[in-house]
């Protein structure tokens, strides 16, 4: 897999083209030979003939991608998020643990009872951006009127830990930090299962 973060500039669709110059870098093809298409999970995109997962995030400021790279089988997540708005908005963390963690995780949580509040929100953000990669890998989302799962429904390890997805443990996690060090973008990367593969051939090849 194979990700980059740009600075969000530019009218249009700027999300897409990063997309395109991803995938065209990778997969060596003109960026002419990119096609980025819309389907039921999110985005996918072809390299002249050959199907390449994809995934997009958008974070104020910025717009982080990631493909798959060549011969490389499974569905890829990118979630990124900036610290500092998030910080300064006034969450707190014992409220936002409530909507994100699962009872397991609150363990964690709760023996991190004695650290700064900033800290626990840093982890908080950080479990956050891991889960949101999870269920791009997973083709989902949080809506579960359409058949997303649940905050809770992914369960992660602690976040000052290598991440690990205990509920879904065929689903390989890594982490990442971009921007810069004063106002630093939190990123994380997810590769599933082959979902394009599973796809019904009509959907293959819309």
């Amino acid at each position: 897999m194979e990700w980059t973060i740009e600075r969000a500039v530019g009218e249009g669709d700027p999300g897409a083209d990063v997309i395109i110059a991803l995938v065209s870098r990778t997969h060596a093809v003109a960026p002419q030979a990119v096609q980025v298409e819309r389907s039921g999970r999110g985005r996918r995109a072809r390299a002249g003939s050959t199907p390449v997962e994809v995934s997009l995030s958008r974070t104020p400021g910025w717009i982080a991608a990631a493909c798959s790279a060549p011969g490389e089988s499974g569905a890829v997540g990118i979630d990124a998020e900036t610290w500092v708005p998030f910080r300064d908005s006034g969450t707190r963390a014992s409220d936002f643990a409530a909507v994100v963690l699962s009872a397991e995780e609150r363990e964690w949580f709760r023996a991190a009872a004695s650290a700064t509040e900033s800290d626990r929100l840093h982890w908080l953000l950080r479990t956050w951006v891991r889960k949101e990669a999870v269920l791009k890998a997973l083709g989902t989302g949080f809506d579960t009127a359409r058949g997303g799962l649940d905050p809770a429904a992914i369960v992660l390890g602690p976040p000052w830990e290598d991440p690990r997805c205990t509920s879904h443990p065929q689903v390989e996690l890594a982490d990442r930090t971009a921007g810069p060090s004063t106002a630093p973008v939190l990123v994380s990367l997810a590769h599933g299962p082959d979902l394009f593969a599973a796809l019904p051939s009509g959907d293959r090849d819309a």
